[in-house]
């Protein structure tokens, strides 16, 4: 979920931190390894190989899945995008005038779901860029696109 951080006038922060998917990763790696302590003591294969997939499917997760997004948006019409997760840090830095954002909607039997994807004019046309890796059935990512709007329409 997009929350906004700061928004004082000098520059508007949002930000994305999955931290209940981080905790629910945490929880079934924990429980794979007291699966794995069971299969130890009870010299079961089936509970072992039970452990090992739960516990491997948990671990790679969180190396690959879990990463932390923040937006900063600033009065003079920078924006600087930072990506954060297991891999490293990953920094980009737009021009005044060349981040917009729009909502991409997923729709499956449950209803729809959204997400804010950041518009980035180039060169080469437009690139897409979700500023979450998930869809959301409540408003943050509406919220989000916007104010990042607001933000563009103030500093073009």
């Amino acid at each position: 979920m997009v929350k906004l951080i700061r928004d004082n006038g000098n520059e508007v922060i949002l930000e994305d931190r999955p931290w209940l998917l981080g905790l629910f990763l945490i929880v079934m790696t924990l429980l794979a390894f007291w699966l794995l302590f069971e299969a130890f003591i009870t010299a079961s294969l089936g509970l072992t190989l039970a452990a090992l997939a739960i516990g491997g499917g948990a671990l790679l997760a969180l190396r690959t899945g879990i990463r932390a997004t923040r937006l900063t948006l600033m009065s003079s019409g920078q924006a600087h995008l930072r990506l954060r997760g297991h891999g490293g840090t990953t920094t980009r830095s737009f021009s005044p005038g060349t981040l917009r954002a729009g909502l991409e909607t997923h729709r499956d039997g449950d209803g729809e779901t959204y997400r804010c994807v950041l518009l980035i004019d180039g060169e080469d046309g437009v690139e897409r860029l979700p500023l979450t890796p998930y869809f959301s059935g409540n408003d943050s990512g509406q919220r989000a696109v916007e104010r990042i709007n607001d933000w563009h329409r103030a500093t073009s």
